[in-house]
């Protein structure tokens, strides 16, 4: 570390879940590191604008405070819907994809996000272990359903968490994303309100939508019982979190889960 004489201490949430105590999970928030202006301070995601050596710098932070057992499999997101299965044999290579899963110890999955839901999942009796990047393209194409098919054929063993991402009262969209997601999932509709947002609209088409509740429909059609989270809003806390709708040019924040022996 060459930036100051002591190390900031690396802040993060972790999920309100019921799972086993060799199961570890964190969303990291902005507060501390080493990223300045608009990244600050702890993004740790490359391409968005911010110093590489910044980044690189908050990476090696985040290994070394949550003594993680590998470094974190940084995926290329793509708003899509595939999946990877992480394992020791796969080390180190790069892959688009938007879900990650591993059944082996010691592998730490991993998602960025600065808005779009993560949404992170435990098989209790496989003890395999999973997260996706969950925007509406995601959610629309099935990124929370290809995640579970990859890692069980049992998903009433899952237990879900539902990360951080923006609220239902900030979350802006046109009738059209109302319409597909309607026209695919039961009881959509009950997820969009007609937008006061914008006074000035004549056509009032436009509606706020709850990514919460949309996954947790989907979740509970995939099988998924057990689901918790969804209670805070990355566009309304600044303090906290990082949000491309509300800033534009912003950080990332890393969504991990691993799971060891004991």
């Amino acid at each position: 570390m060459s930036k100051g004489s002591q190390a900031p201490i690396i802040q993060t949430i972790k999920p309100n879940w019921q799972v086993a105590d060799t199961v570890h999970a964190c969303v990291t928030v902005r507060t501390t590191g080493y990223s300045e202006g608009d990244f600050g301070h702890c993004n740790l995601a490359n391409g968005v604008g911010d110093s590489s050596q910044n980044v690189q710098m908050n990476r090696q932070l985040l290994n070394e405070q949550l003594a993680l057992p590998e470094s974190p499999r940084w995926m290329n997101q793509v708003h899509g819907n595939d999946v990877v299965e992480w394992s020791r044999a796969n080390v180190g290579e790069i892959v688009s994809a938007d879900g990650c899963w591993t059944s082996q110890t010691d592998v730490v999955c991993t998602i960025m996000t600065a808005d779009c839901l993560p949404v992170f999942f435990y098989h209790t009796v496989e003890q395999s272990i999973a997260v996706c990047h969950a925007g509406w393209k995601g959610l629309l194409t099935g990124v929370i359903e290809n995640t579970i098919n990859s890692m069980t054929s049992s998903p009433e063993y899952i237990t879900a968490w539902l990360g951080p991402a923006i609220g239902p009262e900030n979350f802006e969209v046109g009738p059209e994303i109302k319409e597909q997601f309607c026209a695919q999932t039961k009881d959509a509709s009950s997820c969009f309100i007609p937008s006061q947002l914008n006074d000035d609209s004549k056509t009032h088409d436009r509606y706020l939508a709850d990514i919460y509740g949309l996954a947790k429909l989907r979740l509970k059609a995939a099988g998924v019982k057990n689901i918790s989270g969804g209670e805070f809003c990355t566009f309304d806390d600044n303090k906290q979190f990082y949000s491309y709708r509300r800033d534009g040019v912003t950080g990332r924040m890393a969504n991990i889960i691993w799971r060891t022996e004991s």
